[in-house]
């Protein structure tokens, strides 16, 4: 992978981690400013962006449990002034990094993760865990229980794996959308792009598809349609990130946006290199 889309995708990451750990989390005192706030969401991305880097090779499940806990505690003892009890509470430390790792892991960037981020839709498949609520967690002992018991429930299978599946299937549930009809392999690749590529390419489907509704009904040439997003705006600056088989109904590849293989794809592919221009609706 080049290093223009690395820093896309690490960016991208992070701003889905540290939305993800302190969106609904109450993390923030009453009296916190958004200079405060701001500050604090700088910070936290840069620590874990600094941190992510220790994945590279595989970390042991003591090692994780240290790095929660310093993470916790570094930004508890900069930022206590603005933090709700003044903690950065290790439930949400745990979720910003383990969902970071999720999201780099899934794009090939660091070894398998130990663990997997722990939040509502996770803890309701763990047994024995009803009493705990991630954004309330602030001690690795209770933290550890979430991973007992999810141990167990992956029976054999690492946790990271077994939440993917886990976490896919709720949200998928909650939509009532299917995950295509595939072999346990294409399954388990197909649940990797969703947490991981998908993220990219699913962006700029609205802006593709309204670039794309002029030209329905017609062929173009791969060539053509990069000619067609380079000139649009929202599309331009991303360009080297499009691909019209990301969004296709009978071609896809790893990655690819949503749509694809469903009927609100955008293209249908002719041939290599010229694609057909659907009706959508």
């Amino acid at each position: 992978m080049d290093a223009h889309k690395e820093n896309f995708l690490r960016n991208e990451f992070l701003t889905l981690s540290v939305n993800g750990a302190l969106g609904r989390s109450r993390t923030y005192s009453k009296s916190a400013t958004e200079e405060d706030k701001n500050r604090f969401r700088n910070a936290l991305r840069e620590k874990l962006d600094e941190t992510s880097a220790l994945y590279k090779s595989a970390v042991t499940e003591k090692e994780h449990l240290s790095i929660i806990e310093n993470l916790s505690n570094d930004l508890t003892v900069r930022f206590h002034h603005c933090l709700r009890n003044g903690r950065f509470r290790i439930g949400i430390a745990q979720k910003a990094l383990n969902l970071y790792l999720k999201y780099l892991w899934c794009v090939n960037l660091v070894s398998q993760p130990p663990h997997c981020p722990f939040d509502s839709i996770v803890i309701r498949h763990i047994p024995n865990c009803d009493n705990l609520s991630w954004t309330s967690i602030d001690s690795i002992e209770d933290y550890m229980k979430l991973v007992q018991n999810s141990q167990r429930m992956a029976d054999g299978e690492p946790i990271s794996e077994w939440e993917l599946k886990v976490w896919t299937d709720s949200i998928q549930s909650e939509r009532s959308s299917k995950i295509h009809q595939a072999t346990k392999v294409q399954q388990k690749k197909r649940r990797k792009e969703i947490n991981g590529w998908r993220v990219t390419s699913a962006r700029f489907h609205d802006g593709l598809k309204q670039a794309m509704s002029r030209y329905r009904n017609s062929e173009l040439t791969t060539a053509e349609i990069r000619k067609i997003v380079e000139h649009t705006p929202g599309l331009a600056d991303h360009a080297q990130f499009i691909y019209p088989s990301d969004h296709c109904i009978n071609h896809t590849n790893k990655g690819a946006c949503w749509c694809a293989l469903t009927d609100k794809a955008i293209f249908k592919r002719i041939r290599r290199g010229v694609f057909f221009i659907r009706n959508m609706a």
